[in-house]
């Protein structure tokens, strides 16, 4: 298969930077990532995996607790991955699919970055803080939405948007 697989995005996912209580942090909403986000965020990249979907949600469903922690990781499908984020919060997910052109199969990473209409302002001004941070750990990836209304983002927008990505997409009228 085609696509970013384990090999080349294993560099993307970096270990925290340890620092001593003397150090100075020049960003005081520094984002950590659980080790077992870090982990399914593997499994996803690698070929013949049975994780096709993670999703990341903030520790205690609170932005401001600087810490996003596993929140699912599935062998579902587009319909699965949409349905699982939540109008009450901010999450991120990356979905692995694939898509068929000229007989080729190549894998394709779907990141949504995700505030659901329920998120206060003071969260959701923490989470455009942290958006640049997280899109670093779940890159690289095809595909990008950043959806706040479950309108946003279906099923037939991803699949043409992976399309597009690809180049299988006819756009002949």
């Amino acid at each position: 298969m085609r696509g970013f697989t384990q090999r080349s995005a294993a560099t993307n996912i970096k270990k925290p930077e340890s620092t001593s209580k003397h150090s100075v942090n020049v960003s005081s909403h520094a984002l950590k990532f659980s080790q077992e986000l870090r982990d399914a965020m593997t499994e996803l990249r690698k070929d013949g995996g049975n994780v096709k979907l993670v999703i990341a949600e903030y520790e205690k469903q609170d932005p401001r607790t600087d810490k996003l922690n596993l929140g699912k990781k599935s062998a579902g499908d587009i319909a699965e991955f949409i349905s699982s984020f939540k109008d009450e919060q901010a999450q991120y997910g990356l979905l692995r699919t694939t898509d068929n052109y000229e007989g080729i199969t190549t894998v394709k990473f779907v990141y949504v970055a995700w505030i659901g209409e329920k998120v206060t302002g003071l969260a959701r001004a923490r989470v455009t803080v942290h958006k640049g941070a997280c899109s670093e750990l779940f890159a690289p990836h095809h595909v990008t939405f950043e959806a706040t209304h479950r309108s946003d983002i279906s099923e037939d927008e991803v699949k043409s948007k992976v399309q597009s990505a690809s180049g299988s997409k006819v756009n002949v009228r």
